[in-house]
């Protein structure tokens, strides 16, 4: 009679024991120190080589975890400075580059306040993005919203200023007002001293020549003029609408921007 076979299990010697320990320990550590930087995938590694590299040393205070949702802001700004404030209402929006303030950052760190204590903080630049922590909060897109509206109302506002001067010099220079938005878009966008040869053929007094006629074409065609000095379509760099007046007077508005309108005298001689 034949007697049964013995399983054998394989257990690993001393050596290999230690081994399988220290690879688990290993495994542990990476898990761990990957959840508390809140690693999950590749990209999250490239993230962190390129804020490294890249950005300010303030980016740590939120990879070791220093700072979270909730806390005070304002030892944070004391010990780092942010390159850029935005504050509206009870929140801020702030920045930290390496380059000037008024630079656009290859790379920044981002953070959103609400009453001085953090709600967001994120990281990223063209090739890549880390957000730290986010808290959401409805109220801050609608105030957000609310004051780009208001400074880009102030700030067409300034342009619609500007574009007023300008049309006062073109009448200095011209004695006349621009005819179109598109003889003005050039006016304002092309350097002082580009001067037409067919604008200065309007104002002469000798008879027209092959090549007088042929300026006054590419005239016409570069400010929107077909035949019979009737506009035609043209580009519209500057975004206006003109308005001739009865008085004389000119009235400029800026498209989009029903509100902003104004109206430039004509100069008295």
């Amino acid at each position: 009679m034949e007697r049964p076979q013995t399983l054998r299990i394989w257990w690993p010697s001393k050596r290999g024991q230690r081994l399988l320990l220290a690879a688990a320990l290993a495994l542990a550590l990476i898990g761990a120190s990957c959840a508390f930087l809140r690693i999950s995938h590749p990209r999250d590694i490239e993230a962190f080589l390129g804020m490294a590299a890249e950005c300010r040393p303030v980016w740590k205070q939120f990879a070791f975890r220093r700072y979270g949702a909730g806390d005070s802001a304002q030892e944070l700004f004391r010990r780092f400075p942010p390159t850029r404030r935005t504050e509206f209402g009870r929140y801020g929006v702030y920045s930290f580059s390496a380059g000037p303030s008024n630079s656009i950052p290859f790379t920044s760190l981002s953070l959103v306040t609400r009453d001085r204590k953090l709600l967001s903080a994120a990281s990223g630049s063209c090739t890549w993005q880390f957000t730290f922590f986010s808290s959401a909060d409805p109220e801050l897109d609608r105030q957000y919203a609310a004051f780009e509206q208001a400074r880009h109302h102030k700030l067409e506002q300034s342009r619609l200023q500007r574009l007023e001067a300008e049309l006062q010099k073109f009448y200095d220079q011209h004695d006349r007002w621009p005819t179109n938005e598109a003889e003005f878009g050039w006016f304002v966008t092309k350097p002082p001293t580009v001067v037409s040869v067919a604008a200065e053929n309007r104002f002469s007094e000798k008879p027209p020549t092959e090549a007088s006629v042929a300026a006054e074409n590419k005239f016409r065609a570069r400010y929107g003029l077909g035949k019979r000095g009737l506009p035609s379509l043209s580009t519209n760099p500057l975004g206006i609408t003109f308005k001739f007046r009865e008085d004389g007077a000119l009235t400029i508005a800026l498209n989009g921007e029903p509100d902003l309108v104004g109206t430039v005298p004509k100069p008295s001689r």
